[in-house]
């Protein structure tokens, strides 16, 4: 009889199957503690017989499977995430990770049977294969994450090596516009720093790719925000090629169909691709882990997620940083403005103040009327918002470098919308008006439920409303969701206007549709839950 810890006893070569499944799953080091004896355990037991891990995530998932399986040998059954007590199928439903990640996994499962003369069959041995592979998603995942990936295949273009950035971008095609958190420059930027014509014509050709895509402003203050690859390269060809796909993408982005509403049914529907995107590259700064395994979470429990990680000890003040860089590289008084209060502000240095006020000037830049650079199609910060919310509907389309600097943001912004306490929803009825044409106004029919993607600026003043565009909106308000209208007079810039703010994703329901002639079109509708 023996102690064992895997990673030190536990390796390809080790006489314990249990050590040697352990290494083949990428556990080195981690202490997880069993005894050898001359019959197989039961589970990884510490000196008190519990189930013991080292790690805290894993104990809070696998402890009571552990417990409740060797209690109960019909306790897997009753799961259902799993079926027939089939790894794989386990490995794709629970942990929903790639096919090519599943199927390592499953290898590292068969050759445990292989190597520990256990029958997979055998059902009180086999929960304990369920335990372990459990425990294997945290390994796999781990090594799979895209800001990893996103950081490597920045490091590799920074020295020079584009066979293997390409490789990644391959890999990830979706991550070719991203700016990791503590990068200035993408992948596009560095191949136009070594005038490597092969690489930007490789990055060009990536349909996703951005080639407006602006340089953020780097911690030590040496690069300058704003710039774009063409404006970096030295090389005639190269500035010529990337000019030319710049012309192309102008066309492409003047053709993005922007939907005012969504006609849905369910909140798992809702996805703004460059929230998640961002969210997947922008780890630990407004959530804790990537997203990968959560395709199917509410947009509503996401953003609370959100809220409850920025608002926990000083992590609004990272955020309040690295979002501040995110927005620089679209507009600098922006991005000063979040970081400082001033237009003209030190974004690195930050400024001295409580969490309260921080989240006041998340709602203040949104009601700021201010340039946004490379825009034609905005004079105002919150258009242009909106305008990069409303062209994903709720699937993808073109995701700019604009898109997914303005995406932390707009996470922020709502998530605050709809959980910081401070904000005082209404029940009284709420005025907008929009510019809409006939055609658009033709999509809205009583008694459809839909949801709008942007935020939605309303007012208790009907005839504030009525002076603006072509059709009012009245809202019911009657029925509170975790969608309501908040109101932001103490944060806007223009607190006479009485705001109230809908969250992106509110739902209403068409109660009433009235078109008079010479009159605008008037269409009631009721916020609804979920």
């Amino acid at each position: 009889m023996g102690n064992h810890f895997p990673g030190v006893a536990g390796d390809a070569n080790n006489n314990c199957s249990y050590c040697a499944l352990g290494y083949s799953l990428g556990w080195t080091g981690q202490g997880v503690f069993h005894t050898h004896d001359e019959t197989t355990p039961e589970f990884f037991r510490d000196k008190e017989g519990k189930a013991q891990l080292a790690m805290e995530k894993e104990k809070e998932i696998i402890h009571k499977h552990v417990d409740a399986a060797n209690e109960n040998p019909e306790y897997f059954k009753d799961l259902e995430n799993v079926i027939q007590f089939d790894p794989l199928t386990f490995l794709q439903k629970d942990i929903q990770i790639g096919q090519k990640e599943v199927s390592a996994a499953n290898q590292s499962i068969q050759n445990f049977f292989n190597h520990s003369g256990i029958d997979p069959k055998k059902e009180l041995q086999f929960d304990l294969v369920i335990a372990l592979a459990k425990l294997s998603k945290y390994r796999i995942r781990e090594r799979i994450l895209i800001p990893k990936e996103t950081d490597m295949m920045i490091e590799h273009a920074k020295r020079g090596n584009f066979n293997e950035a390409l490789k990644i971008l391959k890999n990830y095609p979706g991550i070719v516009n991203y700016i990791p958190a503590h990068r200035a420059w993408g992948l596009i930027h560095q191949a136009a720093y070594f005038n490597n014509y092969e690489a930007i014509e490789n990055i060009l050709q990536n349909p996703k790719c951005d080639p407006f895509l602006r340089t953020k402003l780097s911690r030590d203050g040496k690069v300058e925000p704003g710039t774009t690859a063409r404006e970096i390269a030295k090389d005639v060809q190269v500035k010529e090629l990337i000019s030319k796909h710049q012309e192309d993408k102008t066309i492409e982005l003047k053709r993005r169909s922007m939907e005012t509403l969504v006609k849905i049914d369910s909140e798992k529907d809702i996805q703004v691709e460059s929230i998640l995107l961002m969210l997947n590259c922008f780890e630990n700064v407004l959530y804790p882990k990537n997203l990968q395994s959560k395709a199917s979470l509410l947009y509503s429990n996401l953003m609370l997620d959100i809220f409850d990680f920025i608002n926990t000890g000083d992590r609004w003040e990272i955020g309040r940083k690295e979002i501040s860089l995110q927005l620089q590289s679209l507009d600098i008084s922006d991005a000063c403005f979040l970081a400082t209060g001033k237009v003209d502000g030190d974004i690195l240095s930050g400024v001295t103040e409580t969490k309260s006020s921080f989240y006041s000037r998340v709602i203040q830049l949104y009601t700021r009327e201010c340039s946004i650079n490379n825009s034609d199609y905005s004079s105002k910060f919150y258009t242009a918002l909106n305008f990069s919310f409303l062209t994903h509907g709720c699937k993808a389309s073109f995701i700019t470098g604009e898109d997914l600097g303005l995406a932390a943001y707009g996470a922020l912004l709502n998530s605050i919308l709809m959980y910081w306490g401070k904000l005082i929803p209404t029940r009284e009825p709420t005025y907008r008006g929009m510019s809409l044409k006939e055609e658009q106004i033709e999509k809205y029919e009583v008694g459809q439920p839909i949801t709008w993607l942007c935020f939605s600026s309303s007012s208790l003043h009907h005839g504030m409303a009525e002076t603006f565009g072509s059709v009012t909106f009245i809202f019911d308000n009657s029925h509170q969701t975790k969608y309501a209208a908040k109101s932001i007079k103490q944060a806007s810039q223009f607190p006479g206007e009485e705001e109230f703010l809908y969250p992106s994703g509110a739902k209403f329901r068409i109660t009433k549709i009235m078109k008079n002639k010479g009159e605008k079109p008037k269409i009631w509708m009721s916020l609804e839950e979920y």
